[in-house]
């Protein structure tokens, strides 16, 4: 496992923020619903407006990635080096890939387009290993 220590920039250190950040550490790519959700395991007091406005707050320094799916809510990844994403069909759940063959589409989509490419978003989908032997994760 990655070490998983952040370090917020631009803005003050807050509790509420460092809450965010811990239950991040232990969920797998969560909706802010989910992270609201451990949250209030220990501080049940927290506001989903605290939590929603944080999370946000923790894209936009670059602490968290948002992960975007279509006909799902947003989740967010503590992971922000480059990886790309499975996501299963069947139980929505988000995995985190790095195959080292991606890094050749950006090559090949610069030579076909003469863009200069700095990144790119891929998710695949399929069924996980889990729902196909009928054992939801």
């Amino acid at each position: 496992l990655l070490s998983k220590q952040v370090r917020i920039v631009n803005r003050r250190h807050s509790l509420q923020r460092q809450m965010i950040l811990d239950a991040l550490k232990v969920l797998d790519h969560p909706m802010a619903q989910e992270v609201l959700e451990e949250v209030q395991k220990q501080y049940p007091h927290m506001s989903r407006g605290t939590v929603y406005r944080n999370l946000n707050l923790l894209v936009e320094d670059g602490v968290l990635k948002r992960l975007t799916f279509p006909d799902s809510p947003d989740r967010f990844d503590i992971q922000v080096h480059p990886h790309d994403h499975v996501q299963c069909i069947r139980c929505g759940g988000i995995f985190d890939i790095e195959p080292d063959c991606l890094k050749e589409i950006d090559r090949k989509i610069e030579r076909d387009t003469d863009f200069s490419i700095k990144g790119h978003s891929i998710t695949f989908q399929g069924v996980c290993p889990w729902c196909q032997q009928g054992k939801h994760k």
